[in-house]
């Protein structure tokens, strides 16, 4: 079920998706419940919950900026005690299946929990678990990361563009040599070949 204020943003819902307006609807009668509004818009939104039955403690997977597992157990406490809360971040390639996510988990969930979303997340790319304080900068990374990839390829691009090529073409094969040259394990390999495995940062000491 998805919730949001207007009719407009609810019509990019995938098809045969159970809709609302009612957010205390999808906290009422869902189980897990993913919070993905923009950060100044988080505690009107908790603010206009009801309170929850004591036999009903669903998850709820935020993919809010800027807040950490504490804020969010803190402030959904006025819904529940003990909320379970876990944090994660989605990139934008997860919408083809591509994604790389990271996620961290609350002070209430348990191993079933954490199965769960990893499942979830592992569905559209992949995912890795990392405790609370190194969230900020995995976000900033997995999360931003893609923008930076998308400009390194126009870039190429151009430069096929200057030197003649037409502009379909170059970009074509600027997006083909980067998904070759982020394949994993070839990313992997090139990098122990060029950095070796000397120091904690597998770069060697100058």
């Amino acid at each position: 079920m998805a919730s949001a204020p207007t009719h407009r943003n609810l019509s990019r819902v995938p098809h045969g998706m159970r809709t609302t307006n009612d957010n205390n609807q999808v906290v009422r009668e869902c189980d897990i419940i993913f919070i993905c509004v923009k950060p100044n818009m988080l505690a009107e939104m908790i603010e206009g919950l009801d309170p929850l039955e004591r036999d009903h403690n669903p998850l709820f997977v935020s993919v809010v900026t800027g807040f950490d597992v504490n804020t969010l157990e803190q402030m959904l406490g006025s819904l529940v005690d003990s909320p379970r809360v876990i944090r994660t971040m989605p990139n934008t390639p997860c919408m083809i299946g591509q994604g790389c996510c990271v996620y961290t988990m609350g002070n209430n969930t348990n191993d079933s929990d954490s199965k769960v979303i990893h499942s979830m997340l592992h569905s559209v790319g992949y995912c890795a678990k990392v405790p609370e304080y190194q969230m900020d900068a995995a976000c900033g990374l997995a999360g931003s990361g893609p923008a930076y990839v998308y400009a390194a390829i126009e870039a190429l691009a151009d430069g096929g563009v200057k030197m003649g090529l037409p502009r379909q073409l170059s970009q074509s094969l600027a997006a083909h040599m980067v998904r070759l040259g982020s394949s994993v394990q070839y990313v992997i390999d090139h990098m122990l070949r060029e950095c070796g495995i000397s120091s904690p940062r597998y770069c060697k000491d100058e």
